[in-house]
């Protein structure tokens, strides 16, 4: 397998055998707080050791970047107190005009979703990892480990930390980890890509949870070196507070001052407002009456500081956004993984969140963030981040708050039902062979039962389309809709056909109707189908993915068959004509970057196409014309030429390039690096879903059964493609695709397992219909 074999080449990548030697911190204590407040006076106060600022007021051109950060507070609780916030800011005409615009933020990283892994991705522009220590940023005058921060610093990178600067003391663990990826990835890239601007960056606040420091936002400000110039993250930031969870709450008027201060420096300021954090990490310990009233001071206090930060920049240029990284626990349960966001200023446009990363209203993605920021100011990104810049795009209401909330319900949903839904559907299929074999095997007669299935089975996927278009619905309601959408629709097309292949071509061209057109209006019911997209794992989030890549083309070379079959090949000029007009329909749903450029869809349906018209050609040879033969020639290299051009033109020549022109746009720059870090991911994750999906068990059991029926009963199998040849021919070119399916994309044993549905089940019924007929024409 290709896959396997560049997975092999690629591992020359070594990971860690372990974490190098975390650090615990040590209590801050008061007489410690009082020498960082003495050397931060240093570089704020005239005459300061510390050169001044990066940039000066004449040129900044009022352009600034606040990105306020916090962790645990969920879409609700967003719209409730951050989102008014905002929308009345701009709404009363402040920052130059800008637009407010409000989504859900995918925060996926190279591991774990979790806070630190989603800060390390945003600060290098490309899914990264963090690490599990838990000096992620001090300020250098802060004790750790028996001395100070900054000496700490200095011993580990040869560094120093300016004072009024903040280190972060993992730098080297996570140049280490991230540099076993495969891909290019580099912690702190973007402040790095800011600082060669002569741009500054800053950081304030912390989520320190009593003698646990957590500080992610530094991983977002930090540079390639660890290091953020200017910052203020200690505990003098915190104020005690007896009620409140650790002990200890943000100091607001603080929190302020350290911002007018900073601002002076800096044009991009990284706030992380701890307060909501704090009280989701002390819920577990704490009784539901407190944990919701802590909960709503922090959300009252974070309601306060962003309007604060807001009007202190009115005057400005200001592109604000608020992250958060990671998901309240009781909205993580339930599914509700993908957290808020909110993106304001000029560009940004109002009503809901989107970007070329997606091109799904409501949905974007953590690499977004440095991308809009480096776009901000006109700056060129690395050719190795990912992201494109972030944009607000109307709904067709005023405020996006009912729509964001229905999305993220619809979303959690389809991943809540994801699992159990599949796993029925390939459980069936797994037992429809078993029980396949067995009737063929005993002369048990199940055809009324086992067939009347296998042609259900063939219209799941169209039924979870429709379970799509009904909206979000508990389990026991889903599995309903769908078990019943399948089985009615099946009884509707066995009473308008006449026969087995009049079934087959119905199911068949139904399918591959409804996806073709709702690809082509842009794929509304896909996303949200169980099939369909999974914005929380975030492989894709348009154009066709590849469960219903392998429906399609499985679904369609079916019904060509069955077509041709049926037909009793009386004009084979006119079924290579028709499969010639679906080869150009697949090519072009495939190949086109505005319906999302699945390459390995294109290789897939090329290989079936290919497959069943050439079978066709060689078989009716002899009452195939001289010119069309010539016709077809120049027709496919027609239709290869027009391939070609459409490839070439996934090439992005802005933000909206689709991610096979991203790749190619690599490639012409040179950057072999990227792409064979694009191939090791796809070859990990073919073999992690081999090992681990349970679509690779329905894959080998789906091959498995026609393997020992083309074996055994003896010459059963060889009567039946003798009997129907055309449907032979179509049957193989499944086979063929489902093999390129494999092969060819990074989920490759997905959508081989759904493609070869479409020839697997249909042969396994026509066995169970046919087998008497066949038995008796066998030669004595």
């Amino acid at each position: 397998m290709l896959s396997v074999l560049a997975l092999v080449v690629l591992d020359r990548f070594p990971w860690p055998s372990g974490a190098a030697g975390a650090i615990t911190a040590e209590a801050i204590t008061a007489e410690a707080i009082t020498a960082g407040t003495v050397e931060r006076r240093l570089v704020t106060e005239p005459g300061g050791s510390v050169p001044g600022p990066a940039i000066s007021r004449d040129e900044r051109d009022e352009k600034v970047v606040l990105v306020l950060v916090a962790d645990g507070v969920s879409v609700v609780e967003m719209l409730r107190y951050v989102w008014p916030v905002v929308k009345d800011w701009t709404g009363a005409g402040n920052g130059a005009g800008a637009g407010a615009a409000a989504g859900l933020m995918n925060q996926n990283s190279a591991g774990r979703r979790n806070a630190e892994n989603a800060a390390v991705t945003i600060g290098a522009g490309n899914w990264a990892l963090g690490v599990s220590s838990p000096d992620t940023g001090l300020e250098p005058w802060e004790p750790v480990a028996g001395t100070r921060a900054g000496v700490m610093f200095r011993q580990r990178t040869g560094n120093e930390v300016p004072l009024g600067g903040v280190g972060h003391l993992g730098i080297g663990q996570l140049v280490r980890v991230n540099g076993s990826l495969g891909y290019p990835v580099f912690p702190g890239n973007l402040g790095s890509i800011l600082e060669d601007a002569e741009i500054g960056v800053g950081v304030l606040g912390n989520g320190d949870q009593g003698g646990r420091v957590e500080r992610a936002a530094v991983s977002m400000a930090m540079n390639t070196k660890g290091v953020v110039r200017f910052g203020e993250v200690g505990p003098s930031l915190l104020s005690p507070g007896e009620d409140e969870p650790f002990g200890v709450t943000t100091d607001v008027d603080r929190l302020l001052e350290a911002y007018d201060r900073l601002r002076a420096s800096v044009q991009v300021v990284f706030v992380e407002f701890g307060d909501p954090g704090r009280a989701e990490a002390a819920r577990p310990l704490s009784l539901e009456d407190t944990y919701r009233s802590q909960k709503e001071r922090a959300l009252r206090k974070l309601a306060q500081v962003t309007a604060a930060l807001l009007e202190r920049e009115k005057d400005n240029r200001l592109l604000f956004t608020f992250v958060v990284l990671s998901p309240p626990e009781e909205a993580a349960r339930s599914g509700r993984i993908l957290t808020p966001a909110v993106a304001a200023g000029p560009g940004i446009g109002s009503g809901l969140l989107t970007s070329a990363s997606t091109r799904r209203p409501g949905i974007v993605l953590n690499v977004d963030l440095p991308a809009t920021i480096l776009s901000f100011f006109d700056l060129e990104r690395s050719s190795w981040m990912e992201g494109r810049p972030l944009a607000g795009r109307t709904d067709g209401s005023d405020d996006p708050a009912g729509t964001l909330v229905a999305l993220e319900q619809a979303v959690a949903a389809t991943y809540r039902n994801r699992p159990p839904l599949i796993k029925g559907y390939v459980l069936a299929q797994m037992g429809l062979v078993i029980f396949t074999l067995f009737s063929l095997f005993t002369g048990a007669d199940l055809r009324r039962t086992l067939i009347p299935t296998a042609l259900s089975l063939l219209l799941v996927p169209v039924s979870f389309l429709i379970l799509s278009w009904l909206g979000p619905l508990p389990l026991p309601q889903a599995a309903l809709v769908v078990v019943g959408a399948a089985i009615g629709l099946n009884q509707l097309i066995r009473l308008a056909a006449r026969g087995l292949f009049d079934q087959f071509f119905l199911a068949g061209s139904l399918t591959a109707l409804v996806l073709v057109v709702d690809t082509m209006a842009g794929s509304p019911l896909q996303k949200g189908s169980i099939l369909g997209y999974d914005p929380i794992a975030g492989a894709r989030f348009y154009g066709m993915g590849n469960e219903y890549m392998g429906v399609l083309v499985g679904a369609a070379i079916l019904a060509l068959g069955a077509w041709w079959q049926r037909s009793g090949t009386r004009n084979p000029e006119l079924m290579i004509a028709g499969g010639t007009v679906l080869a150009g329909i697949l090519f072009y749903l495939f190949a086109s970057p505005r319906l999302g450029a699945n390459l390995g869809g294109a290789i897939t349906a090329a290989a079936a196409v290919l497959t069943f018209l050439l079978s066709g050609v060689l078989s009716e040879r002899r009452r195939i014309s001289p010119l069309f033969r010539t016709a077809m020639a120049g027709g496919g290299l027609l239709a290869i030429s027009l391939t070609l051009i459409l490839l070439n033109s996934a090439v992005p020549a802005g933000e909206g390039g689709s991610h096979v022109g991203k790749a190619l746009d690599r490639l012409m720059q040179g950057d072999w690096t990227s792409l064979l870090g694009i191939g090791r991911r796809k070859a990990e994750m073919n073999l992690k879903l081999i090992r681990y999906s349970i679509w690779s068990r329905v894959f080998l059991t789906l091959l498995g059964g026609l393997a020992i029926l083309f074996y055994r009963p003896v010459g059963l199998f060889r009567r039946l493609l003798a009997a129907y040849p055309a449907f032979g021919r179509a049957m193989l070119a499944v086979t063929v695709a489902a093999v390129a399916a494999f092969l060819a994309n990074d989920s490759g044993v997905v959508a081989a397992a759904t493609t070869l549905m479409y020839g697997a089940v249909p042969l396994l019924a026509l066995l169970l219909e046919e087998r008497k007929s066949l038995e008796l024409s066998r030669p004595s």
